[in-house]
């Protein structure tokens, strides 16, 4: 059975997903939120912040490790639930919406995360090593509770985007307009919106929502052609894994004591067109003689 098959199993109807992405907001805007605003209560000055307070206020707060866990726990609360809403609302197996495999692929996963990390890590070390706008930021246990917070907590934040999109909502509107290049587009577009309050956005306006709705194609392809979201996983959690651990600036979601930070002024950069005309495009010829995918174009329009 393919992966968007799987959405044949179980409890499908409408109200079924109603029900799902209710529960799943509820979890990342109640639940998720709750231990921020409990601890910016707890802080002189927090109850003001409560108001309206920026992104940049909180973190000089409560301090940017501090205020990072609280970034990543909705997504936490929001992962547990879908998974939760999976198996009790749709009565499906919690696997079905990662892979059509008998098993999760681990192999898939983390070597998704050494070709993409190879790449950012070599690109970084080429390009960004002689930038004298970059500037080394270490504060020593700082740092290794931040690789330790992102280790642990970054594979969860990004693993409720991918599932929530690339599975879930994927096989869904597969399902329902038979159509997967239509649910491949759906799926992008979401992923995309979803990034609309991320500050960068704000800074740099709606190019960096194109960014992020190109790169949803591009993993959601990745997912698609090859039956499951481990590779799509794996790219997506190094690529957030190392913005928040190697480096950092002062504009983006992800504002952390990283290894570097860069003060370039606010830019769409070069090295962003790159990933996106040539990298994620490469990447997919890679995976498809790799994996020796077949059927590439039959997969986008049919179920």
């Amino acid at each position: 059975m393919g992966f968007l098959e799987q959405a044949n199993s179980g409890v499908n109807k409408p109200s079924s997903y109603y029900l799902t992405l209710v529960l799943v907001m509820l979890a990342y805007l109640l639940l998720g939120q709750l231990p921020l605003l409990i601890d910016l209560y707890m802080q002189d000055g927090g109850k003001l912040l409560l108001q309206g307070g920026s992104y940049q206020a909180m973190r000089d707060l409560l301090g940017s490790n501090r205020f990072f866990i609280h970034l990543l726990l909705p997504f936490i609360f929001g992962f547990f639930m879908l998974m939760l809403a999976v198996r009790m609302v749709h009565r499906r197996a919690v696997l079905s919406v990662f892979t059509s495999r008998l098993r999760f692929d681990w192999k898939r996963y983390f070597f998704s995360i050494l070709v993409f990390g190879s790449i950012v890590g070599l690109t970084f070390l080429l390009t960004g090593l002689g930038n004298k706008e970059l500037h080394w930021n270490f504060k020593g246990s700082s740092f290794w509770y931040l690789m330790v917070v992102s280790t642990l907590f970054i594979p969860f934040q990004t693993a409720c985007e991918d599932v929530l999109f690339r599975g879930y909502l994927l096989q869904g509107a597969a399902k329902a307009t038979q159509k997967p290049w239509l649910a491949v587009l759906f799926s992008a577009l979401l992923f995309g919106l979803l990034h609309g309050a991320n500050p960068e956005v704000q800074v740099l306006g709606p190019v960096v929502l194109i960014y992020y709705i190109l790169t949803g194609v591009f993993l959601t392809l990745l997912t698609l052609w090859d039956d499951g979201l481990e590779l799509s996983m794996g790219y997506h959690m190094i690529n957030n894994w190392f913005a928040a651990v190697i480096v950092t600036n002062n504009w983006q979601a992800f504002q952390t004591d990283a290894l570097y930070l860069d003060t370039t002024p606010p830019s769409f950069g070069w090295e962003n067109l790159i990933t996106l005309v040539l990298i994620q495009p490469l990447l997919l010829v890679f995976f498809a003689r790799k994996y020796k995918w077949t059927g590439l174009m039959d997969k986008l329009k049919r179920v």
